[in-house]
């Protein structure tokens, strides 16, 4: 286990893709035929990329959630275990390659978001390197992210726009709540962005009134009271004491006894009959 993770590693060994990157990586040693280091290689790179996904355990969340987030710590290692199995095999070198792609453009995302902005640039710039047929010398690392959400160049579609921009800011709210200030910072920073290209687009045009987003702080206003309303009371407190919000007030006790009604005299239908 000590091998497999200084090979790929810091791995969370709580999680199953770990214990199938240990055990392929034992098979590789052990494998006699091409079909199986194929298939070992593939769960390797597969585990990998299931690892960089979600292999970093929150169990300290308010509510105690267990919360899957991105372990970046080991994608420079993943990275370097899809070039070596490209290299080992030439005929599968294709295959592992789309693979390698579509990691690599998950790491610039993942690396932008939690406001690990040089390591976010330092990947686009190997994608740009290795496949320059569909990322462009001049595209900017806020180009790709906007285009990852969604927001292409061209795109002026206010609906659309508006849902991606409430998507980034529930995503920095829930990630203040448990604790993940960078990706917090990293969320709340892709929705400005979004905001600002879209109207940047409109602004003085003759669509500006027709289709012109509300300001930034009220669409956050509106759903952060929208997630207080949703969240467990933990997370709410939680997200309410990083904001310095005050706490709501708790409900009065419910009273032991009703309040006595005064008494009613019975109706007599008729009087009392003097005596003969």
């Amino acid at each position: 286990m000590r091998e497999t993770d200084e090979r790929y590693g810091p791995l969370e060994w709580r999680l199953p893709e770990s214990h199938a990157i240990y055990w392929a990586n034992l098979g590789r040693q052990m494998a006699r035929t091409k079909d199986q280091l194929i298939k070992l290689r593939r769960n390797i790179y597969q585990s990998l990329y299931l690892a960089f996904h979600r292999g970093r355990l929150l169990d300290n969340t308010p509510d105690g959630t267990v919360i899957f987030e991105p372990n970046l710590d080991i994608f420079a290692k993943a990275h370097a275990a899809y070039e070596e199995m490209m290299a080992e095999d030439q005929e599968m070198a294709p295959h592992i390659a789309r693979a390698h792609r579509n990691a690599l453009l998950d790491a610039i995302y993942f690396f932008f978001v939690h406001q690990r902005l040089r390591e976010a640039n330092e990947w686009l710039e190997v994608v740009k390197r290795l496949y320059p047929e569909n990322y462009p010398p001049q595209l900017t690392l806020e180009d790709y992210v906007l285009q990852r959400v969604g927001e292409d160049v061209g795109e002026t579609d206010m609906n659309k726009t508006i849902s991606n921009i409430r998507g980034a800011l529930t995503q920095s709210f829930y990630n203040l709540a448990i604790g993940e200030d960078d990706q917090a910072q990293g969320y709340l920073l892709l929705a400005r962005n979004i905001w600002n290209r879209y109207m940047g687009k409109i602004v003085g045009g003759p669509s500006e009134k027709r289709v012109g987003l509300p300001p930034l702080e009220t669409m956050r206003a509106e759903v952060l009271t929208n997630l207080l309303d949703r969240f467990t009371p933990p997370m709410a407190g939680a997200l309410r004491t990083r904001l310095n919000l005050p706490h709501p007030l708790p409900l009065p006790p419910l009273r032991a006894r009703l309040p006595r009604h005064p008494r009613v005299r019975a109706h007599r239908s008729s009087r009392r009959r003097p005596r003969s």
